[in-house]
C-alpha cells in the first residue's frame, strides 16, 4: 500500500542536480554479500540485531542491476539465503545511509526497484517503510522508527520488481538527512515474498517537484467558512481510487463515485468539516498538498452518513477534501457540507519555558483555554482545553511524562514549530502510556527521539479519553539521564532537593486525605510484572503509590496499621535500605527482596479492610509475604538503631478515599529534615 502520490520522472539539466547515490553504484549492493546482525555494504548500514527475519545482501531475490540485491530472509545458512520470511515471528529491521543536500539544491528525489507482498489491506501488518529523518535518529532492531519521518509505505505490491518513485522530499540545502528502509512484520499470517530492494537512486536538485496530478473535477473553495449546501455524488464518476490516490484510512472507501474540494486557509488553526448525509458508508479523507504529493492528514470513515472531521491546518497551505463511499451504496445525496476554522486561544509564547533538566512542575486544566491544536491521540474531538509548555532540547532523546493528580487521566502531545506562534507540527502524542509501572496506567508518557539539540519544542497537556479536569505533574528529562523525582512517589531523591524522593514521617499517627496519592511517579521503582514472594508481591505494580522513609532510632519492634477511610483495597511493601549501596536501583532490578509484603485482597483476617504489620493485635498476624489470598496482617519486624526502612503503600482500586497510618510505639525517628506534605 502506498502513502505517497507517485509521479513520472522529471527531466533536469545536469547543472541543477547532484547524484548522491547512484542506482548502478552504491545503490545496487554489489560490493559484498551479507547476512548477520549488523554490518555495512556499499555505504549502507544494516541493523538486524537478533531479529528472526533480517536483511541479507545476496542473489536470492534476483537483482535489477548486477546480480545482488538487499532483501529479507529467515535463514542465513544457505548460500544464497532464501527470499522468504517467517510469518509467525515478528521482526523490525532496518538499513540506512546519510546524505547531504548540496548548496542551492534543497530538493531530494528517491527512486528504487522493489518487490514486496506482506499482509494487510485497510490495516498493514507486514510491510516496507521508507523514512527520511534527522541524522540523530538511529534505527534499532526490534523498534520501529517514528512514523513522523515516514515518506512511503509498500505492501502487497508485487512479487516481481516494480519501479517506485521518485519520492520527493523538500529539505534544506547544506543539511544532512538519514534515509532509512525498514521491514516490519507481525507474528501472524502473511504472503511471500517479503521486501527486496535494489537500484536505489538518490538525487539532489535545485528544481522543486511538480504539483500532483489529480484526476477528475475539483471544487475550489473561495474562502472559509464555507457552506456547500445540498449535493449528490451520483453522476460524478469514480475518479479517485486507491490506485491513483494515496490511501488515507481504509482503501475500501475509494470504490464509489466521489467529489473533491480544494481550500487554502488564511489563518492557522483547527479546521472543522461537517457532512450531513442520509446515506450510509461515507468516507471523508483530508489531504495536504506538499512537495509534489498529497499527504494524508486525517479521515472519518464509518457505516453512518454524517461525519465530523477535525485537523490542524496551516495558513497558506493547500488542502483537499475527498468524499467517497464504501460500495454499496456507490453514491448518494448529502444535505450539507461545511468547512470552518474554529476560534481558539493558544498562549504558547507566554508558556513556561524549560532549558535545564530534569524538571518537574505542577499544573491544572481547570480554567484552561482552548489549545488551538487537534492532538492525534485525542479521540477525534475538535476542541481541546489544556496548558502549553516549552522546552529547549539538550539531547536528541528526551522524555515527557505527565503524572495524574485530580486530572486522573492526562494526555500529552509534543509539537515543533518555527516560532511560538506556530504553525505547530505534531511529533508525538500519548493517552495512557504502555504498561511499565503498573497494570492499568493513567499517566501519559512520550520517549522522543531525533530531536534537534537547541531547538524549542512545545508540549500540550490535556484530558485523556476519560475526560475531566484537574491538576497534574509534568516532568521532562534527558532519556539517558536521571528523571525528576515526584515527592513521595519516587524512590530516588534528587541531590540537593529536599522535596524529592520518599516522604519523611513526622508523627506516629497521621491521615492522608482524599484523593491520596495518584499514579506511580516518574520512575518505575517496582519490578513489573512482579516476581511474587519472596520478591515484590505487588502483582499490579505501582498503582497509586506513596513511599515513606522510616529511620530507626532505637532497638525494638516495627509495626504499622493502614486504615482506609472507606472500604478499599490497600497493598504495601516494606524494604530495609540502609545496608544496600543503591537501594532504589536494587529494588527496580529485583535484586533486593522486601522484608514484608502484602497483596491481600480484603477483607483481612480481622474482618476489616485494615492491613499492615502487627506486634500483638490483631493476633491473626503471621508470615512475611503474601499474595492475593493472604490475610492482610503480617508478623512483627524486629529492628535495630541506625537501620532505615522504605514503606510503599499502593491503592489497588480506582477509588481514592485516603487513609490513616498508625505506627504505634515503633522506634522511628520522627525528626523531619525535609518538607512535610500531607
Amino acid at each position: 500500500m502506498r502513502y505517497l502520490f507517485l509521479l513520472g520522472l522529471a527531466t533536469f539539466s545536469l547543472w541543477a542536480q547532484t547524484i548522491l547515490v547512484d542506482g548502478t553504484g552504491d545503490g545496487s549492493f554489489e560490493a559484498s554479500t551479507f547476512c548477520g546482525n549488523s554490518g555495512t555494504v556499499n555505504g549502507w548500514t544494516i541493523v538486524n540485531g537478533t531479529q528472526p527475519n533480517r536483511w541479507a545482501v545476496n542473489t536470492g531475490a534476483g537483482a535489477q542491476h548486477g546480480s545482488r540485491a538487499i532483501y529479507i530472509t529467515n535463514n542465513c545458512a544457505p548460500n544464497p539465503p532464501p527470499h522468504n520470511y517467517n510469518t509467525g515471528s515478528s521482526s523490525v529491521v532496518h538499513f540506512y545511509r546519510d546524505v547531504t543536500l548540496p548548496a542551492g539544491q534543497p530538493y531530494l528525489q528517491i527512486s528504487a526497484y522493489v518487490k514486496v507482498q506482506g499482509e494487510g489491506t485497510s490495516t498493514q501488518y507486514d510491510y516496507l517503510d521508507i523514512f527520511l529523518a534527522p541524522t540523530s535518529v538511529t534505527p534499532t532492531a526490534g523498534t520501529q522508527v517514528n512514523s513522523a519521518y515516514r515518506i512511503a509505505r509498500y505492501n502487497l505490491l508485487s512479487s516481481s520488481w516494480v519501479a517506485i518513485g521518485p519520492l520527493y522530499y523538500c529539505g534544506t540545502a547544506g543539511q544532512s538527512y538519514r534515509i532509512i528502509f525498514s521491514w516490519i512484520n507481525d507474528n501472524s499470517v502473511g504472503t511471500q515474498p517479503p521486501a527486496a530492494v535494489d537500484r536505489v537512486h538518490i538525487v539532489a536538485t535545485a528544481t522543486p517537484p511538480p504539483p500532483p496530478s489529480i484526476p477528475g473535477a475539483i471544487i475550489n473553495v473561495p474562502a472559509l467558512p464555507y457552506t456547500h449546501g445540498a449535493g449528490n455524488t451520483c453522476g460524478q464518476g469514480n475518479d479517485l481510487t486507491a490506485s491513483n490516490m494515496p490511501v488515507c484510512g481504509s482503501s475500501f472507501y475509494y470504490g464509489g463515485e466521489d467529489m473533491l474540494w480544494r481550500f487554502t486557509p488564511s489563518v492557522s488553526g483547527t479546521v472543522q468539516i461537517q457532512l450531513t448525509s442520509s446515506t450510509t458508508w461515507t468516507g471523508l479523507m483530508l489531504y495536504e498538498e506538499g512537495c509534489g504529493r498529497l499527504n494524508c492528514v486525517t479521515y472519518a470513515q464509518s457505516s453512518s452518513g454524517d461525519k465530523t472531521l477535525c485537523a490542524d491546518v496551516v495558513a497558506g497551505r493547500t488542502y483537499y477534501l475527498h468524499l467517497d463511499y464504501w460500495p454499496t451504496p456507490t453514491c448518494g445525496p448529502f444535505q450539507n457540507l461545511t468547512i470552518q476554522i474554529l476560534p481558539h486561544s493558544a498562549p504558547t509564547c507566554s508558556a513556561p519555558l524549560f532549558t535545564s533538566f530534569p524538571v518537574a512542575t505542577t499544573g491544572t486544566t481547570v480554567g484552561a483555554p482552548l489549545l488551538g491544536v487537534t492532538p492525534s491521540c485525542g479521540g477525534g474531538a475538535c476542541s481541546f482545553i489544556g496548558r502549553w509548555y516549552q522546552f529547549v532540547a539538550t539531547s536528541p532523546n528526551m522524555t515527557v511524562h505527565v503524572a495524574p493528580g485530580t486530572l486522573s487521566d492526562p494526555a500529552v502531545a509534543v509539537y515543533s514549530a518555527p516560532s511560538c506562534n506556530g504553525p505547530f507540527t505534531q511529533i508525538a502524542c500519548n493517552d495512557d502510556a504502555p504498561s511499565g509501572c503498573e497494570s492499568s496506567p493513567k499517566y501519559a508518557r512520550l520517549a522522543l527521539t531525533g530531536l534537534t539539540v537547541g531547538q524549542t519544542y512545545y508540549v500540550a497537556v490535556f484530558a485523556g479519553s476519560e475526560g475531566g479536569s484537574g491538576d497534574y505533574v509534568l516532568g521532562i528529562w534527558e532519556t539517558a539521564g536521571q528523571p525528576p523525582s515526584q515527592y513521595g512517589q519516587d524512590c530516588a531523591a534528587i541531590p540537593g532537593n529536599p522535596a524529592s524522593g520518599p516522604l519523611p514521617v513526622c508523627s506516629p499517627n497521621f491521615s492522608v486525605g482524599a484523593p491520596g496519592f495518584l499514579g506511580s511517579g516518574f520512575a518505575c521503582d517496582l519490578p513489573y510484572p512482579a516476581g511474587g514472594c519472596p520478591a515484590s508481591c505487588l502483582s499490579a505494580g505501582e498503582r497509586n503509590i506513596v513511599w515513606l522513609r522510616l529511620p530507626i532510632q532505637s532497638d525494638g519492634d516495627l509495626s504499622f496499621a493502614i486504615q482506609p477511610s472507606t472500604n478499599v483495597d490497600y497493598d504495601w511493601i516494606l524494604y530495609r535500605i540502609d545496608n544496600v549501596a543503591n537501594p532504589c536501583q536494587a529494588i527496580r532490578n529485583g535484586t533486593l527482596n522486601p522484608v514484608r509484603c502484602s497483596y491481600d485482597a480484603p477483607t483481612s483476617c480481622d474482618g476489616t479492610y485494615n492491613t499492615g504489620v502487627a506486634c500483638g493485635s490483631p493476633g491473626c498476624a503471621s508470615g512475611t509475604c503474601e499474595g492475593a489470598g493472604g490475610q492482610g496482617w503480617l508478623s512483627c519486624v524486629s529492628v535495630s538503631a541506625g537501620e532505615v526502612y522504605l514503606l510503599g503503600i499502593a491503592n489497588y482500586t480506582t477509588t481514592f478515599p485516603g487513609f490513616t497510618l498508625d505506627f504505634g510505639s515503633s522506634p522511628i525517628d520522627y525528626t523531619v529534615t525535609g518538607p512535610r506534605v500531607w
